[in-house]
């Protein structure tokens, strides 16, 4: 089996999740916390962590003091996990969860990797998955295969 450009691309996408989250959550998957950190608006970190839908959020250590996380979502009967989320600095250079060391910015950052969709095809997807249900056939031609070259 050759992989095209775009199948390269969606493999190393799907490669940089396993090993994104077999780094992050390992030890904290054990005790039912699964955390992350992403850049937020204003010079910030956000620190969130999905835990159980009973739970309370827990204490995060940023340079040795605590901060309280805050319930961002709570659970109802289609998403049944709480999300909590604490606001630090970016320049905090230690921040810890339930004894889980969590990353932080280093002081120069060299390279930046953005994983994203944007979710503009769904609505024609809806509209073919509905005509496709409603008597069995596409109601579109199928698309021209794309050209073996990568897009970036």
């Amino acid at each position: 089996m050759r992989l095209t450009g775009a199948g390269i691309v969606a493999l190393i996408g799907r490669l940089a999740v396993l090993l994104f989250l077999g780094v992050t959550v390992g030890p904290a998957a054990a005790q039912s916390i699964q955390p992350w950190v992403e850049l937020a608006p204003g010079e910030a970190l956000s620190v969130r962590a999905v835990v159980a839908p009973n739970a309370a959020c827990p204490t995060l250590a940023a340079d040795g003091a605590p901060v309280a996380m805050q319930p961002r979502a709570v659970p109802d009967a289609s998403f049944p996990v709480r999300v909590c989320e604490a606001r630090v600095s970016q320049a905090t250079a230690r921040l810890m969860l339930a004894d889980t060391p969590l990353p932080t910015l280093p002081a120069t950052v060299n390279r930046i990797v953005a994983f994203g969709d944007t979710g503009c095809r769904l609505a024609r997807f809806a509209a073919r998955i509905a005509a496709i249900h409603s008597d069995g056939r596409s109601r579109r031609s199928p698309r021209p295969p794309r050209q073996n070259t990568p897009t970036w």
